[in-house]
């Protein structure tokens, strides 16, 4: 199933900058897990 959502200007980039701040996160949370070893590297 696939489903589009078409956004405004505006709304499309504080879309944006939700989702890059998301990733952005979820990347720095899973490089501190691996720093601390509760997170493989092979992961």
């Amino acid at each position: 199933m696939h489903r589009v959502v078409q956004y405004g200007v505006f709304e499309s980039v504080e879309h944006a900058v939700r989702k890059t701040w998301q990733m952005i996160t979820l990347t720095l949370d899973s490089i501190w897990k691996m720093l601390e070893g509760i997170l493989s590297v092979k992961t």
